[in-house]
């Protein structure tokens, strides 16, 4: 009889446990209660520095045995997958230390790690140790993010020429995801220029930019000044048509090239409607069965360490250009 895997969550703030006390949330939004969902895993264990965390998360999620220091829970419990939910910069020694304790599964917040000397530590070790790195960019798991690359890769939009998103906020913690999702639809960044659009002392940036893609594609990164303002949208132009992702990744927009009625000579883009053909399911959720599968049947997650680490590496470059008067910055092409 194979017994449940068996899962610990390092950091029981808002990602790890206490999302889902803001009542509007209707998914599923931490990493406690996505183990909730998943036969066959037990969540055993939760370490956090902070009392009122630990007993929060104690009450809510009915585990007995917390910790205060991350290393004792690694160990004393028999852990098979850790969430590795605590601020950026602390992520690389956590992820590492849990690689030294032959955790299987390791499932990282993003950004990948505070640096991206950090970030190729963090892989290295997991290489080392045998252990399964995902990381938490959503959208990777997302159907309304899953759909459009189907469509893509079938042509819908003919070849992908150009490409925008929207983000509100600091460019690590949320324009890292849309970073993400562009290069999961148009491949490696060949070089960017960034500007700032923020306050020049903010620890982390808001930036936009602009990023030229090997595949010959160029894209923009916009942002919203306000994190509170909620704005999330993804364009992608091709050759044929357009595909936009709205509404904070909640709707998907088709539009196909057709001639136009109004001028000789000329086409103009018509909308497209056609049902998305993938099942509704929670991402975290989805996210975290994709790295138990990884640790039954081998493979890659859909976002692995590598793909956080080019999303690191896109982001750091766009902060240099920034940095230094938008000069372009040119990013080594990635070898695997």
């Amino acid at each position: 009889m194979v017994r449940p895997l068996r899962a610990g969550i390092i950091g029981l703030g808002r990602i790890g446990s206490r999302f889902d006390e803001d009542l509007k949330r209707n998914d599923i939004w931490s990493h406690a209660a996505a183990y909730a969902r998943i036969p066959g895993l037990t969540l055993v264990a939760g370490a956090d520095l902070d009392t009122a965390a630990r007993a929060a998360f104690q009450a809510r999620r009915g585990v007995s045995r917390v910790y205060a220091e991350y290393q004792e829970m690694l160990a004393k419990e028999t852990l098979d997958v850790v969430s590795i939910c605590l601020p950026t910069p602390l992520h690389a020694e956590a992820v590492l230390t849990s690689a030294r304790a032959r955790i299987r599964g390791i499932f990282c917040e993003k950004p990948l790690a505070g640096t991206i000397e950090d970030g190729y530590r963090i892989i290295e070790q997991c290489r080392r140790a045998g252990s399964v790195l995902a990381v938490n960019y959503t959208r990777r798991w997302d159907r309304n993010y899953l759909w459009p690359r189907q469509l893509l890769q079938q042509g819908f939009i003919g070849r992908l020429e150009r490409m925008s998103g929207i983000y509100s906020g600091q460019l690590f913690n949320i324009g890292t995801h849309l970073i993400d999702a562009m290069l999961m639809y148009a491949g490696e960044v060949e070089w960017v220029t960034g500007e700032r659009s923020g306050p020049s002392e903010a620890e982390d940036p808001t930036v936009a930019g602009l990023l030229r893609f090997r595949s010959g594609v160029l894209g923009t990164l916009l942002p919203m000044p306000e994190r509170t303002d909620l704005v999330f949208e993804t364009d992608l132009l091709g050759t044929e048509g357009r595909m936009r992702i709205v509404e904070n990744g909640r709707r998907v927009e088709l539009y196909r090239f057709r001639e136009s009625s109004h001028y000789s000579g000329y086409r103009e883009l018509v909308s497209i409607d056609m049902p998305n053909p993938l099942p509704g399911s929670e991402r975290l959720v989805e996210a975290i069965q994709d790295l138990i599968r990884c640790l039954h049947n081998s493979g890659q997650p859909a976002c692995s360490g590598e793909d956080a680490l080019a999303t690191l590496e896109t982001a750091a470059a766009l902060c240099r250009s920034a940095q230094n008067g938008g000069s372009r910055q040119t990013l080594m092409a990635c070898i695997r």
